[in-house]
């Protein structure tokens, strides 16, 4: 949660700088952020799920749990940055 405070005060200033409504650009953080959160507990509670049907060893569990954790770290991560990239980088078309 603190990435995504910073990265909504970032989002929020380089929206102005480009004139795009900052409200929109500085809530992906935010929204992006519970999304994961709201993943990375149906993920936990699949495991846990998965480790009663199977008996599976805490190990297992908990290497299956930092292996999910790591990818949803890493999926918000690659979706901040190309959000980020689409709000900094200039548009192609023109407007003439």
């Amino acid at each position: 949660m603190i990435l995504a405070l910073i990265a909504t005060t970032a989002f929020y200033r380089q929206a102005l700088a480009r004139h795009v409504h900052p409200g929109k650009a500085a809530s992906v953080p935010f929204v992006a952020a519970g999304l994961f959160l709201i993943a990375g507990y149906c993920t936990s509670f699949a495991l846990n799920k998965f480790a009663e049907w199977t008996d599976a060893a805490p190990t297992t569990v908990r290497i299956m749990a930092l292996m999910a954790n790591l990818f949803l770290m890493l999926a918000y991560l690659l979706l901040i940055r190309r959000n980020w990239l689409a709000l900094t980088t200039e548009s192609h078309t023109d407007s003439h």
